[in-house]
């Protein structure tokens, strides 16, 4: 009776595992070709300087002026205040 057992259970694990194996093939028969052009790519860099210079001839009469108008006077300093006594002297 022993065998009996051992060799039912030896079949039902063996034919439970098959349903955990599984295999997938997939066949295409197309081939992708793909093609590359690579461009050259102009940066011109002199931009920034040619927008400065041109904001400095703009704006070059607004600071001509503030250059040649004499600097305003410093303020006044505050007088000194009264030193203020110490405590516990009259």
């Amino acid at each position: 009776m022993k065998k009996w057992q051992i060799a039912c259970g030896a079949a039902i694990a063996l034919l439970s595992t098959q349903g955990c194996w599984t295999e997938h093939k997939i066949e295409t028969n197309s081939k992708l070709e793909t093609t590359h052009e690579v461009k050259p790519i102009h940066i011109i860099i002199d931009i920034n300087v040619k927008v400065d210079k041109a904001l400095d001839d703009f704006f070059g009469d607004i600071d001509n002026k503030r250059a040649a108008a004499p600097a305003a006077p410093a303020p006044a300093a505050p007088p000194a205040a009264a030193p203020v006594p110490a405590a516990g002297t009259n």
